[in-house]
């Protein structure tokens, strides 16, 4: 990068990306520092990236990405909007390029040393801010030169502030906790329905333990979506209207995945 581009670069300094004031405690960083660069600038052709002739304009050249870099979108509660996301990420190369690659996991929240040096300097042996960024819904996958390019064209979300990241690690485990409760209550009154049947029915004393198991279950899956009603709306997977069990698989599908899924939003022609 020239001279002339990064005295032209907005200056920026390093409270302009990190909400948190807790991330470096006693270290006071001044205001208006050279223009902080986040990504990978070493390269601006690359089998790793869209061909130059692919890119459109303004984000053909180190410089012009470099000063075009947009920030990745977030809502009001400084949660990435990962479609909102890819489809910025789209629209600075030409609509018929077709992304090549593997499957590739994009954490939203990078660069991961932020991360690292939020635990570090706060002596924080839980690591909230490692666990808040392998959060499954801080992840998502696509083709891995999208996942290159979103580094290159795109500016890093803020850093939450500690007590927001301990609160949707909370969020999150109650609703991984609720669809736990679900899926083993549905496969338990399955199992205890063909038993039923097999035997031609209960007696009294099998009757009341049966009742007693599911009615347990049954209680804690009560106390569980209780606690998923303190959490605003917006910031669940799932409509208002949609049954316990669709709730339960709208989470299912993260748990068994570990992050969101986007390789067709992405190469619309993959099955």
């Amino acid at each position: 990068m020239n001279e002339q581009a990064r005295l032209a670069a907005p200056k920026v300094s390093i409270q302009d990306y990190l909400v948190s004031d807790d991330l470096f405690p006693g270290l006071h960083l001044s205001e208006g520092v050279a223009p902080l660069i986040i990504g990978d600038f070493s390269a601006e052709e690359s089998d790793w990236l869209p061909p130059v002739e692919m890119r459109k304009p303004g984000f053909r050249t180190n410089e012009e990405i470099y000063l075009n870099r947009f920030a990745t979108p977030v809502d009001a509660h400084n949660r990435v909007l990962i479609d909102e996301l890819i489809e910025q990420v789209k629209d600075t190369v030409d609509a018929s390029y077709a992304w090549p690659g593997y499957a590739d996991l994009h954490h939203t929240r990078w660069p991961w040393p932020w991360y690292e040096a939020f635990d570090y300097l706060n002596q924080d042996s839980f690591g909230t801010a490692r666990h808040y960024r392998e959060l499954p819904d801080n992840k998502f996958e696509v083709p891995r030169l999208f996942h290159n390019w979103i580094h290159k064209v795109s500016v890093p979300p803020p850093l939450p502030r500690s007590e927001v990241m301990r609160k949707e690690i909370e969020e999150w485990n109650e609703q991984a906790k609720f669809h736990d409760l679900v899926a083993t209550t549905t496969k338990l009154t399955r199992v205890f329905e063909r038993e039923r049947e097999r035997r031609g029915g209960y007696d009294e004393t099998q009757q009341q333990m049966v009742a007693k198991m599911v009615g347990r279950r049954l209680g804690s899956l009560a106390t569980t979506a209780a606690a998923l009603e303190s959490i605003p709306p917006d910031r669940l997977p799932w409509a208002p209207d949609m049954t316990l069990q669709e709730r339960a698989g709208r989470i299912g599908r993260l748990v068994r995945k570990g992050s969101h899924q986007r390789i067709r939003a992405v190469r619309p022609e993959v099955a």
